[in-house]
């Protein structure tokens, strides 16, 4: 696995957790804090990392004192695009407190700045 690669699934891993855990901040880790980032699904794009995170907010165990569930992100490629952006492709596996679980397809761009990797445009169905 090459250096990039590893880099990108570290920092998936660990928002994953975060997720997990209920928490916010550190999920939100994983998307770069520009007024140019973007998150794109069924119900169409939210740009701007304050707009991410304030759309993701609702969802939280704070907000709603219920467990998140277990998040996990599968990498399935990474494919570096020059030495600051990698294209990946990855699926989501959301396992729920009641043993249901949402799987989906995410298309994220990453960029590297000041040594890590964050997600520039994220776009999961």
């Amino acid at each position: 696995m090459n250096a990039t690669r590893q880099a990108i699934a570290k920092a998936m891993d660990d928002s994953a957790a975060a997720w997990t855990a209920g928490d916010l901040d550190g999920f939100m880790r994983l998307y770069e804090d520009a007024p140019t980032t973007r998150y794109i699904n069924a119900h169409g794009m939210v740009t701007g990392y304050a707009a991410i995170r304030a759309a993701y907010a609702p969802r939280f165990s704070a907000a709603t004192g219920k467990p998140m569930g277990k998040l996990r992100l599968e990498l399935i490629d990474v494919q570096q695009l020059g030495p600051q952006h990698a294209f990946v492709i990855g699926r989501y596996h959301l396992a729920q407190p009641d043993g249901s679980e949402a799987t989906g397809i995410t298309t994220l761009l990453f960029h590297a700045h000041d040594g890590q990797w964050h997600i520039v445009v994220d776009h999961t169905s």
